[in-house]
């Protein structure tokens, strides 16, 4: 393997679809910025990863719950390079308990959505450095059922997990798309894209609750679920296959679209609102502006 000049930065990298993702990149030449929230989990992961690899994964903290985090690491991330090559926006929470941001958001729409659109929005320089960037946006086959209004407020009295959750996975593919409109106006070099892995056999599902929903997930989990290591051969292809086109959604060409290769597939059409997706835009513009600037 010859190691390239291609740099991939890649969120939630210490663990699951982002690790499974961040080894198999780094297997193909590239060099891996590992945003994690514990600099240590992240370290521990490289530890673990096979040592041919090892000196391209470099760490760095960024916690996406924190918005304040964002411009300190994109400054440790120009330290280690002046372009980037591709972007994984791939972290994620799944119906956790109540809990919000430490900006107060709802956590699910805060780290799953808001968090990466900061960090895209700051690592326009290091693309714009960049022939051909890719911007790949991890949503859910959740996402086709969610619905989600613009202002986004939730209350902890009136807090639904699971449509938080669902609704979070659908601002990622509005966000993808509207992102891929406005770079075909502005700079049509840099495409962006949105993917779902299938069912992962992660620790995501781990604060499912209620008995019948623990049960279900776990037969699903042991029956379907697929290794992380086979999920990220949909990152591998969204991030390297030369014929793919901005707005392009990749997901699992099996059952239920549950594992299998990679396939290009309709995006689901409550992700087709052009409205929907400028207001969502305007709406994370306005909370996160206050933390682009230095």
């Amino acid at each position: 393997m010859k190691v390239n000049d291609r740099w991939a930065l890649i969120t939630g990298a210490n663990s699951g679809l982002g690790l499974a993702s961040a080894r198999l990149l780094a297997a193909h030449g590239l060099n891996i910025i590992m945003a994690c929230r514990s600099q240590r989990d992240g370290e521990i992961a490289v530890a673990r990863s096979p040592r041919s690899i090892q000196a391209q994964l470099h760490v760095r903290e960024l916690d996406l719950a924190d918005l304040a985090t964002v411009r300190p690491f994109m400054q440790k991330v120009s330290a280690l390079t002046d372009k980037l090559h591709v972007l994984v926006n791939n972290a994620g929470v799944m119906e956790p308990p109540w809990s919000v941001t430490a900006q107060g958001h709802e956590l699910q729409f805060g780290v799953n959505h808001l968090g990466h659109f900061l960090l895209t929005m700051t690592s326009m320089p290091l693309f714009d450095r960049t022939q051909g960037a890719r911007i790949l946006t991890v949503s859910s086959l959740a996402a086709e059922h969610g619905q989600l209004d613009v202002p986004y407020r939730v209350a902890a009295h009136s807090y639904d997990r699971a449509a938080c959750y669902r609704a979070s996975k659908l601002a990622n593919l509005l966000f993808a798309l509207e992102l891929d409109r406005r770079l075909r106006r502005t700079d049509p070099s840099i495409r962006s894209l949105a993917m779902h892995p299938g069912y992962v056999r992660t620790r995501l599902q781990r604060h499912v609750r209620g008995p019948l929903r623990q049960v279900h997930s776990w037969l699903t989990r042991s029956l379907k679920a697929q290794p992380a290591t086979n999920a990220a051969t949909i990152v591998l292809e969204a991030a390297t296959d030369p014929s793919l086109q901005g707005g392009a959604y990749l997901a699992p060409s099996g059952p239920g679209e549950l594992s299998g290769a990679p396939v290009v597939r309709p995006m689901p059409k409550v992700a087709l609102d052009e409205a929907k997706a400028m207001e969502l835009w305007a709406y994370s513009e306005e909370i996160t502006i206050p933390f682009m600037r230095s």
